[in-house]
């Protein structure tokens, strides 16, 4: 994912200033201000990109169940899951896609259910900040949230973090339909590694 490595980028020559004297901090303040504006902008993509990322991989497996398989015996309600990808929401996707497909529920194991909750309760308020920014809160159907407020919070860490429930879910997901691993797409392994390395920077 290219915003992950925008946002490693950033972060490692930031670190290159932490223990700076302030003579240098002062004399290299344009070219850091350069870096945190991209660090910043790199937050904001992975946080895009992932929400993104995990609409297309859902989409593609209900695409591909729809193709590989008679649906003729689901009930208009499923079949309308499936195939009108348009209109429903990603947080229903989530919910149902998996069970609908693999015909066994996913979510009912604490933990599973805890990723999920994170994805969808903590991490789609700041996607939806910076998708439907505003100075009015959200309705209190979805939270209440200040828009404003969690979009200048989205930083290095809400990127990262993002981008790794992303990994976390596309993976068990995966496993839940497929009971293997081994054919996961072709862009999970590149992207993982660009995940790992993004998070050995926050230890």
């Amino acid at each position: 994912m290219f915003a992950l490595q925008f946002i490693v980028q950033a972060q490692e020559e930031l670190e290159k200033y932490r223990k700076s004297k302030h003579r240098e901090l002062e004399k290299n303040k344009e070219q850091i201000a350069i870096f945190m504006r991209q660090k910043i902008f790199g937050a904001h993509s992975a946080v895009l990109y992932s929400f993104n990322l995990m609409e297309a991989y859902l989409n593609g497996l209900a695409w591909d169940h729809i193709n590989s398989h008679d649906i003729s015996n689901f009930s208009n309600r499923k079949k309308k899951l499936l195939k009108d990808t348009y209109s429903v929401s990603i947080r229903k996707k989530l919910e149902k896609y998996p069970r609908i497909i693999a015909e066994k529920e996913l979510w009912d194991v604490q933990e599973n259910n805890e990723m999920l909750n994170a994805f969808l309760d903590i991490i789609k308020p700041f996607r939806d900040s910076l998708v439907h920014p505003s100075p009015f809160s959200a309705p209190e159907k979805f939270g209440g949230y200040d828009k404003l407020r969690l979009l200048y919070r989205i930083d290095f860490d809400t990127g990262i973090l993002t981008a790794k429930l992303l990994v976390l879910l596309v993976e068990l997901i995966h496993s839940h339909i497929y009971i293997e691993v081994d054919n996961l797409p072709k862009w999970f392994t590149e992207l993982k590694q660009e995940v790992e390395k993004a998070l050995s920077l926050l230890n």
